[in-house]
């Protein structure tokens, strides 16, 4: 029995000291901040982030893009259908269903671009590295100021953009800024200044590269030009002076007699232009002689799905982004003016150059109709009248490559389908202003 007790005492002696280390654990935990005693008691993870191939979200989109094609049919099913029965019944029914079905694919669509969406930043923070890289091999210096990192663009064309980027800040590094001694001599500051500014503007936003060098000579672009044979004597550098600057996108020109590491010849400014045109953007220049140089970038916000306005001209159906839509215009034929083989219309005290889609296309003649539809659109400072004959509505578009045989048709970005199983083209408006342009200065005396 002794022993018994002894057992008992011991048993009882431990249990109290159990006891008092579980007080003791208890009091501790109670100390603890919540999220730390969390931590003791569950695997969850803190983060509320995933990582997904933008490639996956492609698929999504591509979905999306399907079920708004689905959704016009429907919308021309119903409509059919009131015109037969009224709105009554099984029409209203439809109509509905409709309604509902556009509502939810416009969150869904909202929601899926909003994921795709980042700060261009990204490809800011990278290229700040270029410049210090090649400031440094060039002998120069050289400061990189940044405005608008935060401003946000689709992930495709954050990543498309780095290579265009990337040689722009090459080229005013290397042709643009002068060495120290040269810059002093002019009255600068020894350090260059190279500056990346974006901002959205509307449906689009803004980029921009500008330097504090030397600036471009149109008279140097345009002797070089005619003596590789690029163009004859109708252009002018001082009256033609925006035509002018664009000729340095042409494959190969360049004012530049070295060649450096760092930026070449000029070889590499096509490839600038065409992969800002192929993102439906649009880049214009801004220089002045020994002042320095501005490269101006207008992007669209996605190319993913847009909002486009259905056209016709010459019996077929157009779609125009509707991002690049400025104005539409119903006015009577008389008001078309013809001024040195171009025509023109007065909007505003601003003279517009006009681009009948038929003619441009070279599609059957129409009869002449009392009223014609003018299509005002702009990117940048550019602004082009396109004359057609009528208006379809709008339409949320998924814009499909055409096959390799018709990718570079001039003024075309690619086909879309409707919801009545129409197949048609999505115009190209950076393309088409740009032909319009250089048709009026080639139309000069």
């Amino acid at each position: 029995m002794v022993g018994s007790a002894e057992g008992q005492d011991a048993l009882s002696a431990a249990i109290g000291r159990a006891n008092a280390t579980l007080e003791k654990v208890q009091r501790t935990d109670e100390g603890k901040a919540p999220e730390a005693r969390a931590e003791t008691t569950t695997l969850k993870t803190v983060s509320n982030t995933v990582r997904v191939d933008i490639h996956k979200l492609d698929g999504l989109m591509s979905n999306v893009g399907e079920l708004h094609i689905i959704k016009g049919e429907i919308a021309r099913i119903a409509a059919d259908l009131r015109g037969l029965q009224g709105f009554t019944g099984l029409a209203v029914n439809l109509s509905k269903a409709h309604k509902n079905l556009e509502r939810r694919l416009n969150e869904i669509q909202e929601g899926i671009l909003d994921v795709r969406m980042v700060p261009i930043g990204q490809i800011f923070s990278r290229l700040a590295q270029v410049v210090r890289k090649y400031a440094r091999e060039a002998g120069k210096e050289i400061d990189l100021e940044i405005q608008g990192e935060e401003t946000e663009l689709d992930k495709l064309m954050v990543e498309d953009l780095a290579d265009p980027l990337m040689h722009l800040i090459r080229n005013a590094i290397d042709h643009g800024i002068d060495p120290p001694d040269a810059r002093k001599r002019l009255g600068k500051p020894g350090r260059g200044r190279v500056q990346l500014t974006a901002f959205p503007k509307g449906n689009h936003v803004v980029i921009t590269v500008e330097d504090d060098g030397r600036g471009i000579d149109p008279r140097a672009i345009l002797a070089k030009a005619r003596e590789k044979g690029l163009v004859g004597n109708e252009l002018d550098a001082e009256r033609d002076r925006k035509e002018v600057l664009d000729l340095i996108f042409l494959p190969g020109l360049t004012t530049s007699e070295t060649v450096t590491e760092i930026s070449g010849r000029g070889v590499g400014m096509d490839v600038v232009k065409r992969n800002v045109s192929r993102l439906s953007g649009m880049i214009d220049i801004e220089t002045e002689t020994g002042e320095g140089t501005r490269f101006v970038l207008t992007l669209p916000i996605t190319l993913a799905i847009i909002r486009a306005l259905i056209i016709e001209a010459g019996g077929r159906r157009f779609a125009v982004p509707l991002g690049s839509v400025l104005e539409i215009l119903r006015v009577r034929p008389e008001r078309i003016e013809t001024i040195e083989t171009r025509e023109v219309m007065a909007i505003r005290n601003e003279t517009v150059p006009l681009l009948r889609l038929r003619a441009a296309f070279d599609l059957p003649a129409e009869k002449e109709e009392d009223t014609l539809f003018v299509i005002l659109v702009g990117l940048a400072e550019r602004r082009l009248g396109i004359v057609v004959s009528g208006l379809r509505g709008q339409q949320e578009i998924v814009i499909k490559p055409l096959g390799a045989r018709l990718a570079d048709t001039p003024g075309i970005a690619g086909a879309t389908e409707l919801g009545d199983k129409r197949v048609v083209l999505v115009l190209d408006v950076e393309s088409l202003i740009e032909g319009a342009m250089k048709r009026t200065a080639a139309g000069r005396p």
